[in-house]
């Protein structure tokens, strides 16, 4: 498969595989999470596609960028020999270097991550299992437990 290559924002626009219409407010995709995207500006959702659209603009003004294209982790390494040197040695890499940051920045944001995800999912003593977990979301639910377990809306 031969990528294509988007020579102008109103070609882009068309690939509903890119999500940029929804983004951008063109079209509305009720599976395409734009809120949280959009969120990273703190101009509210107008101005933040409004900067949005600038940045991939301005992103296809500079062309193809052979470094940024393809690889990953093994153009990171300087190829196939370097990731199974890396493995043998038992080196963990959990970056690539076109990602912004060290390798050390993005094991911090990993560890933060898993903590976040163990708080978040942190049940509470009574529902360690699934079985348990289902009664107590029947019960808070306030359905019985067979209704809950039918698979029925």
């Amino acid at each position: 498969m031969r990528a294509e290559v988007v020579r102008d924002i109103g070609t882009l626009a068309k690939y509903p595989q890119t999500g940029h219409s929804a983004l951008t407010g063109k079209v509305r995709r009720d599976w395409q999470d734009t809120e949280t995207v959009l969120a990273y500006s703190r101009n509210g959702k107008k101005k933040a596609a409004l900067e949005y659209e600038k940045f991939v603009k301005e992103g296809i003004r500079q062309g193809s960028c052979p470094e940024l294209v393809g690889g990953g982790l093994v153009r990171s390494l300087g190829g196939w020999a370097q990731v199974v040197s890396s493995r043998r040695k038992r080196v963990r890499v959990s970056s690539d270097y076109r990602i912004l940051g060290s390798n050390e920045f993005a094991e911090g944001l990993l560890l933060e991550a898993d903590e976040r995800e163990k708080e978040t999912l942190r049940l509470s003593a009574k529902a360690r299992d699934l079985a348990s977990l289902a009664g107590e979301v029947a019960e808070r639910g306030g359905v019985p437990e067979s209704e809950l377990r039918s698979g029925a809306r």
